[in-house]
């Protein structure tokens, strides 16, 4: 079997360690894999094992009749059996391939504002052979409320790697003061880089925050046009001395995954291996309820809180700056949650599955499993 792996340079840039540990992993089942990606995609997000095929130019796979012709005859002596896009941005396209080609196509949910788009497509192209792949359970309830029981939807829940031992340290600081050989809070703030009223309220909350924890440092994980605005917040705030940006290079998500606490103002609704990782981690998470992301679970794998304003984000922070015992729990909470439900291994195993199911491939015996 050989699969072509269909994504984007912006999801790309996201889900670097996602791409890579798919792929390494369906190697491993002898699945092959053909990676189509933008010209341009730079080489630290792909793997050298496999091989690769570049479509136009950096942006979201164009479904024009000429353009998907000529990648149709790239990849047919390729022999691919399935393609599989990995984002929202390129499904429509990979639609447009699978049925130029007559090739099965797996579709990857992971957010909940793409419902309504795979909707939509679920009914323009019936005549294709389609599976989801839903990242979460409300997720995946959330499409077949949509479309019913007519196509196959499967749960396949992201997979990251469980270190053995976490980096997360529990704060231990007093509200007036902190020794310097003492270890020094951070926070890392993730969004979509868009400042709006949530990001606003946990402005002010900081503010208050930080006049009693003076040595607290937060990070913004922010890309995009709106980062003067960030700038302009913080220092209307008095922010800027505890604030920086997360600079947006090699390994910073690595860089990020040695904080205190990750905070989620916004409910995006993105199932986020960013997320995941800090909960492997041990990281604790504080985030706004989002009803599609069900490993945040409130008191056990996170702090959840509902529309918080700035008092209400004054009040949690202080008080889990406080409780290093409630910080903990939810450390230890995560990474079981990890352990149990988003294992790497696990996800290679259910999307095999599925490819074999569309196509109709038999599942190869394996003579070390019976004996």
């Amino acid at each position: 079997m050989q699969v072509a792996l269909i994504t984007d340079d912006i999801w790309l840039d996201e889900e670097p360690g996602q791409f890579k540990h798919l792929i390494v992993g369906l190697l491993d089942e002898n699945v092959r894999v053909v990676q189509v990606v933008p010209e341009g995609t730079d080489d630290e997000y792909l793997t050298s094992f496999g091989q690769k095929l570049h479509y136009g130019r950096l942006g979201k796979l164009k479904f024009r009749r000429w353009f998907l012709k000529r990648l149709a005859e790239k990849l047919q002596p390729m022999e691919v059996s399935v393609l599989h896009a990995l984002e929202s941005r390129c499904w429509r396209g990979t639609l447009e391939l699978a049925v130029k080609m007559d090739l099965p196509v797996v579709l990857s949910l992971s957010s909940g504002r793409d419902l309504d788009l795979a909707a939509k497509l679920h009914k323009s192209y019936r005549q294709a052979r389609v599976a989801w792949l839903a990242a979460t359970e409300p997720l995946n309830r959330g499409l077949r409320d949509r479309i019913g029981n007519e196509a196959s939807v499967q749960t396949v829940r992201i997979g990251v790697h469980l270190p053995e031992k976490p980096n997360f340290q529990s704060p231990n600081l007093t509200p007036d003061h902190q020794q310097e050989q003492e270890h020094i809070p951070c926070l890392i703030v993730t969004g979509n880089g868009t400042f709006d009223s949530a990001y606003e309220q946990l402005f002010m909350g900081l503010t208050h925050v930080i006049a009693k924890h003076h040595y607290l440092q937060v990070f913004l994980d922010i890309q995009g046009h709106d980062q003067h605005k960030f700038w302009h917040a913080a220092k209307k705030r008095g922010l800027l001395p505890n604030l920086s940006f997360v600079p947006h290079r090699t390994g910073h998500r690595d860089l990020m995954l040695h904080a205190d606490m990750l905070i989620a103002p916004q409910a995006l609704g993105d199932a986020r291996s960013l997320t995941l990782q800090a909960m492997a981690q041990g990281i604790p998470v504080i985030a706004q309820i989002d009803p599609w992301l069900d490993y945040l679970v409130d008191g056990q794998t996170a702090r959840l809180l509902d529309r918080p304003d700035a008092d209400h984000w004054q009040r949690v922070l202080c008080e889990l700056l406080a409780d290093r015992d409630q910080l903990q729990f939810i450390s230890r909470r995560s990474r079981e949650w990890i352990d149990e439900y988003h294992v790497p291994a696990q996800q290679v195993l259910e999307t095999i599955s599925v490819y074999r199911q569309l196509s109709g491939e038999a599942i190869p015996f394996n003579p070390e499993i019976t004996s």
